[in-house]
């Protein structure tokens, strides 16, 4: 092994705001659809295999193996599972989430986060060591974990997301229905921000 310097980092202003997992949950064998009403909690869904679709008011993103997404209390959404769609979630509240959302520019829009099946064997050895004593610690280590996961993954989200909407423009480039009001739609902003 490769004899490293020391290293230190310091955690700038680290902070006591909570954030509280409600429920770690793995998912097979689904119906056509899920569908929730008005959900207590925020939620992070991880697809550990097959491909469906995330639906939100009129936001549909689509799902496939390591797609990290998002749901938010108050707002109902289905789940459509169109090739034998599995997944695992946490739910979560708490003080920490607005800054979490904040940090990584997660929003209703900005909700999935593709490339990330290197956190499915994370959370499942996780799911498959927690006990009553030991899975709020496993649950919220999960959570956060992927969080971290992300700023790594979507260094820039600000330019993921310009990536995103660029790669649906090219997707749809023929469509005559093609317009900045179409896809300001599409992303959920308003076409002055697009």
């Amino acid at each position: 092994m490769k004899k490293r310097d020391n290293i230190c980092k310091f955690v700038d202003g680290l902070k006591s705001k909570q954030i509280l997992t409600t429920n770690f949950v793995y998912e097979n064998n689904l119906k056509d659809f899920i569908s929730v009403g008005n959900p207590k909690n925020n939620a992070m869904y991880l697809v550990v295999d097959g491909e469906g679709a995330l639906v939100m008011q009129h936001l549909k993103k689509d799902l496939a193996k390591g797609t990290l997404f998002f749901t938010f209390e108050e707002i109902s959404y289905r789940i459509e599972n169109a090739e034998n769609l599995s997944y695992m979630y946490i739910t979560f509240t708490g003080e920490r989430t607005k800054e979490l959302f904040d940090r990584f520019l997660i929003s209703f829009a900005n909700c999935t986060f593709k490339g990330c099946e290197n956190l499915i064997c994370f959370w499942q050895n996780c799911l498959e060591k927690a006990t009553p004593q030991n899975l709020d610690l496993l649950s919220e280590s999960a959570l956060l974990y992927a969080f971290s996961f992300l700023s790594v993954t979507h260094e820039n989200n600000e330019q993921y997301l310009i990536n995103e909407i660029i790669k649906y423009i090219d997707d749809n480039f023929t469509n005559s229905a093609l317009s900045l009001n179409s896809v300001a739609e599409e992303f959920n902003y308003n076409a002055k921000y697009i």
